[in-house]
């Protein structure tokens, strides 16, 4: 009699397999890299009703992993069906094979370059991260590949020194970008000092000391040239106003030339090494004497309701004037005008004697300073 209901067999294929416990090892720090066996053939078994009946979804396959640290693990693959009447025959494979990395942390180097093109008369100084190293995390296998982190700065038209806030990419060994995605790195930016060289032409400023001999006068101090040119970064050229160098007057009676020296800023040098030259003009005073009436000193802003009388008894006083030799030859007592300011008020005052015809420079010393000048009601008309 015919057998209806016949032995027969029936393959799946390429069915997947569930892997549990990755969450798990996840939590300890590792990642899956690679998973080899994971889509499998299943052959079953069973009398030809049952195995026709029979759908993918009658098969559940599955995995369970774990590991302690990075490397390939090898576990077998578990199967369950959903009707008892039918049987697996054969597995095309029967482990599973992971891969499996740790996440580290490794510090790379910070590599900063430049593009573009500074304008004519610029330099590029130091180029410097604040942070020589940052710090990425990620699979060890991908952070082996990172060379460096790199940055770029764009000092097209820069004229000036400054901190720049420097996005970093890693980068592998030959130049290529290490892909984002699979690292996180502790800062996406690094702070960069950027350097700029230039020039720039200060006044020289002369800061005398010490005094010259008795009866003699410092006049003036020039500098040969007047200004210096200084290279350095532009930042500090830009605070810099002018250049001092000191020059030492003690005890002179004569004019003097001598070699400027200057204390410059750190990193602030000066542009040739032509000398300085400082002429100092130190002047001989000479005196001479003016003598002028007492009558003759004129009060000023009187108040017309008032009466001013002079109560000082000496009629003639006396101006001596000191001056260099040049300058006394032009003073002219002719020209001299001697005068006080009055008060407002009654009373007897002692007023300071002015003196107008005299240069700036002269000093002058009144044998009697000051003027008596009694203040009176006025008579009434």
């Amino acid at each position: 009699m015919e057998n209806r209901n016949p032995r027969k067999n029936r393959t799946f294929e390429n069915l997947p397999v569930q892997v549990f416990g990755i969450e798990v090892l996840e939590s300890r720090g590792l990642i899956v890299e690679s998973v080899s066996g994971d889509f499998i053939d299943v052959t079953i078994d069973g009398n030809w009703n049952s195995v026709m009946n029979f759908t993918e979804q009658d098969i559940f396959l599955s995995a369970n992993v774990d590991a302690t640290d990075k490397g390939q693990v090898t576990v077998p693959i578990n199967y369950r069906l959903a009707n008892a009447t039918v049987t697996v025959k054969e597995l095309s494979q029967n482990y599973l094979r992971v891969q499996f990395d740790a996440v580290e942390k490794h510090s790379k180097e910070v590599e900063i370059t430049t593009v573009g093109t500074l304008p004519d008369g610029f330099e590029l100084g130091e180029l410097k991260p604040r942070q020589e190293m940052v710090e990425v995390t990620g699979p060890s296998n991908v952070l082996k590949t990172i060379a460096v982190l790199s940055g770029e700065v764009d000092v097209s038209n820069r004229t000036m020194s400054e901190v720049e806030f420097v996005t970093i990419h890693a980068l592998d060994s030959q130049g290529n970008p290490v892909d984002p995605d699979k690292i996180e790195l502790a800062s996406p930016f690094v702070e960069v000092d950027l350097s700029i060289m230039g020039t720039k032409e200060v006044p020289v400023h002369i800061v005398a000391s010490g005094h010259v001999a008795e009866n003699y006068r410092l006049g003036s101090l020039t500098s040969v040239p007047a200004t210096v040119q200084l290279y350095g970064d532009t930042k500090k050229l830009n605070s810099i106003r002018e250049i001092s160098t000191p020059v030492q007057v003690e005890g002179r009676s004569a004019p003097f030339t001598t070699n400027a020296t200057f204390e410059l800023p750190e990193g602030i040098r000066r542009v040739g090494q032509d000398p300085v030259i400082i002429n100092a003009d130190v002047q001989q005073l000479i005196t001479q004497q003016f003598s002028f009436l007492t009558s003759d000193v004129e009060i000023r802003g009187k108040d017309d309701s008032l009466l001013y009388t002079l109560g000082t008894q000496d009629a003639i006083n006396q101006l001596v004037v000191t001056d260099t030799r040049t300058v006394v030859g032009t003073i002219k007592a002719e020209n001299l005008k001697f005068f006080v300011n009055a008060e407002k008020t009654t009373g007897n005052y002692l007023l300071d004697i002015q003196v107008e015809g005299l240069p700036d420079t002269t000093s002058i010393t009144l044998r009697e300073p000051q003027l008596d000048v009694i203040i009176t009601e006025g008579s009434t008309p």
